[in-house]
């Protein structure tokens, strides 16, 4: 029964997917589509921003399937981008991009591993810059399914997954950089974060081998009795260099209404690692409703018109390094 089950559901999400694919970038109609993931996370469907029972959950639906984005957003949703958007910052290290790979619909295995030749062996990774879940690591043994599975699903947008309307049209590529890690499982450090003040922060550990996930108030590194979207870990330590990371992903974070800075301490040295403005689309479970409706009018606070910071990162940046990278 459990097989079956899990045949019908895949057929369904391939269903919804080919769907999307021909479906235009219209609010009335990611709504429907968006709603079958969010009703699968939240067993419920979306609620109105303005609601007093509205979530965080409630607010990434609304904003991803709107598609009001502004240019920096569009930009530094593609992880390349996001890459020299946050360089120059002090305290902070950005993984190295040793080559770029555009790929489409045409672009087949062998075009992978003649790409990546030169670099098998080598303390690097591959992976998506338009989307997330997926990493290479080319000092490890690669056989051919698993490129072409990871392949696969690099061709795939998350516009045409869950409507996230930041991904509409936008190119695909495959990067290939440092690899950070130093033989351990990594710890990532996630800073939700509104127009430069860091709230919450989530903390992923095992995401490889058992992933399980810590939400913390900030600046006071409290544990919230949340599980949010896995289980939780049985003890996270409080970072040594917490504070320098909060004021890195508040400086990165100041020209944008919500984002989730993503980070990692290694060895007290602190890496960028991505930007991402509509986190698992709204669809991860959040066990702790009350917690989830604090999250977002702690948002509509700090988020309440004011007057301008005077950002590092305005859209006259980010149109210069767009220039500067070719885009």
């Amino acid at each position: 029964m459990e097989k079956k089950y899990r045949k019908l559901r895949r057929a369904v999400w391939e269903t919804i997917y080919r769907v999307s694919l021909i479906t235009p970038n219209f609010y009335v109609l990611n709504y429907p589509i968006a709603a079958a993931g969010f009703f699968n996370g939240n067993n419920r469907f979306p609620r109105r921003v303005s609601s007093q029972s509205a979530t965080i959950n409630d607010f990434i639906f609304d904003r991803m399937i709107r598609n009001r984005w502004g240019y920096l957003e569009k930009i530094c949703v593609d992880k390349h981008y996001a890459k020299y958007i946050a360089s120059g910052i002090a305290g902070l290290k950005i993984p190295k991009t040793i080559s770029v790979f555009k790929i489409d619909r045409n672009t087949t295995a062998d075009d992978i591993l003649l790409w990546i030749q030169p670099f098998l062996g080598r303390h690097f990774v591959m992976k998506p810059t338009h989307s997330s879940g997926k990493i290479i690591f080319l000092d490890k043994p690669l056989n051919r399914k698993t490129l072409e599975e990871f392949l696969n699903f690099s061709k795939r947008s998350y516009f045409n997954i869950g409507r996230e309307t930041q991904y509409y049209k936008m190119e695909k590529k495959l990067i290939v950089e440092d690899n950070i890690s130093t033989g351990g499982e990594l710890s990532d450090y996630k800073f939700f974060c509104v127009r430069g003040k860091a709230i919450y922060l989530q903390v992923d550990v095992g995401r490889f081998v058992d992933h399980k996930r810590a939400v913390f108030s900030l600046p006071d590194f409290k544990q919230i009795d949340v599980m949010y979207g896995y289980d939780l870990p049985e003890n996270v330590e409080r970072p040594e260099n917490l504070e320098k990371m909060i004021e890195i992903a508040e400086t990165i974070s100041r020209d944008v209404e919500f984002v989730r800075v993503d980070l990692y301490s290694i060895n007290g040295d602190i890496y960028f690692g991505e930007m991402t403005f509509s986190p698992c689309a709204g669809s991860d479970h959040i066990s702790n409703e009350s917690w989830a409706i604090d999250f977002l009018n702690r948002i509509k606070a700090e988020s309440a018109p004011k007057a301008a910071i005077g950002g590092r990162f305005t859209s006259q940046a980010a149109r210069s390094f767009d220039r500067q990278v070719g885009g």
